[in-house]
């Protein structure tokens, strides 16, 4: 946010006095006697509108302090409290001052102005007071919030002088994010069905691939598998060599952001990817909290940003925050460099997480191409957010019996398409040992933190 200048001006008291003061000279000129009087006013006004002025609170008559919480559910109640402690020789009574509300399109405020209460007096020895003011708003559209300054007007002690004062505080960020409702687990067993094969185990899964990793080698003995015996050192050694692993306690987690011309658009008042950066956020902390390291890409005709392999939520700050680097693209992805931009990240097995529109033909279609040459090594997963709107089991949950109008009857048959193509992809990477979910709207962040859940039993399966 950008800080303005403090400004002062005179109230709307001080012109209602001069109004009597001219009124008092009129009648002056029909009472002469009453002109000395007039004329000894003029000084008396300037010197008591001068001596009024200088009771107005300086910027260095406070010491703020912003409390918010760091992040807030989309539609719901938001709470600002500052706490701004003061010198009771500048600064008068406490009703004097009023806090204006941050000027922001992410939250539609209850009120623009709110008063100072008092929290804590002074003392004989402590003439310092404690001031609190509070502000409530509702959440109305997902992004991330910087408030550095916050804005105090102050009233002078008779009332002839308003004070503006811009005042620098310690930056507070705040992100809003999706609605944070829990998904049924009837639900959510019902939206994992198409993909049961991904949630068989490793075993399945990770055919001839172990769910452990490669350590070294050494000689055969019986009963070592067949499957697990090196051929390259076995030739080299002229004698049978097996494979030795180590277990994986904890994983890898790759998440691949496209940001691309499919996350162009808007879910509402919120812009697309910012759905999909928060749950990129929601899907690192929760990975992070079980000890897993975090890799993360955004790309769209090239990459964007990269962290790779963290352990600290600090490396996703900026994700938190936002920023050029991660705003969706008019330009078409390149979904034929992620098999390359993998390998730059992660040379071990991991589990590989890629957000991406799936309600583009052309973006199932390129998915289903580049995405194979992961499959081999990696547990790779597609996650799509559908739009409540074409959502076909809230479209069929919601239906009523009452005449269905011609826009009504185009958008179930859209949402129809729509799930009937998603379902043959769906099918298709099912079949190669990949998944694909296409995530509602009111349980997105739930569904994508179990889903990761599940997807780490799967691999220690």
């Amino acid at each position: 946010m950008v800080v303005g200048k403090s400004k002062t001006y005179l109230s709307n008291r001080f012109f209602v006095l001069g109004g009597l003061w001219q009124l008092f000279g009129i009648v002056s000129l029909v009472f002469p006697a009453l002109l000395p009087f007039y004329i000894v006013a003029i000084p008396l006004l300037i010197l008591v509108a001068a001596i009024d002025r200088a009771s107005l609170p300086s910027k260095k008559s406070f010491k703020l302090k912003l409390n918010a919480p760091s992040s807030v559910p989309l539609h719901e109640d938001v709470s600002f409290e500052l706490h701004a402690k003061t010198d009771l020789s500048d600064l008068g009574l406490a009703n004097s001052l009023m806090l204006r509300a941050p000027k922001t399109n992410l939250i539609d405020w209850h009120q623009m102005y709110s008063a100072f209460t008092q929290q804590k007096a002074g003392t004989a020895t402590n003439v310092s007071c404690v001031l609190a003011s509070k502000f409530k708003g509702k959440a109305r559209t997902l992004g991330f919030l910087d408030i550095d300054h916050v804005v105090i007007e102050a009233r002078s002690r008779i009332g002839l002088w308003t004070g503006v004062l811009d005042l620098t505080i310690e930056p507070m960020e705040m992100r809003i994010v999706p609605p944070l409702k829990r998904m049924p687990d009837q639900e959510f067993k019902e939206l994992v069905s198409q993909n049961q094969r991904l949630f068989q185990g490793s075993h399945v899964v990770m055919r001839d691939r172990s769910a452990d990793q490669y350590y070294s080698s050494r000689d055969y003995s019986y009963p070592d598998s067949i499957r697990q015996i090196d051929h390259k050192k076995t030739a080299k050694f002229g004698s049978l060599m097996t494979k030795v692993y180590e277990t994986v306690h904890n994983h890898n987690l790759v998440i691949l952001l496209d940001l691309g011309r499919s996350m162009c658009g808007r879910f509402g008042r919120s812009e697309k990817h910012d759905y999909y950066l928060c749950a990129s956020l929601a899907l690192a902390q929760s990975a992070l909290s079980q000890n897993d390291t975090v890799s993360f890409l955004a790309f769209s005709e090239s990459p964007h940003l990269q962290i790779t392999k963290a352990r600290s939520p600090a490396a996703f700050a900026q994700i938190y925050r936002g920023g050029p680097a991660l705003i969706a693209r008019e330009t078409a992805s390149r979904y034929d460099l992620i098999s390359g931009m993998l390998g730059n990240i992660s040379s071990t097995r991991s589990i590989v997480v890629v957000f991406s529109d799936l309600s583009q033909p052309y973006v199932q279609d390129s998915l289903r191409i580049h995405l194979s040459p992961l499959y081999q090594k990696h547990l790779v997963v597609v996650v799509s957010l559908i739009d409540s709107r074409y959502d076909i089991y809230t479209l069929v949950n919601e239906y009523s019996d009452t005449k269905m109008s011609k826009e009504q009857a185009v958008q179930y048959l859209y949402s129809y398409w729509l799930n009937e193509q998603f379902r043959i992809f769906s099918k298709g990477l099912s079949a190669s040992g990949a998944g694909s979910f296409l995530l509602p709207e009111r349980y997105w962040m739930d569904s994508v933190v179990k889903l990761y859940s599940l997807l780490r039993q799967s691999l220690r399966a």
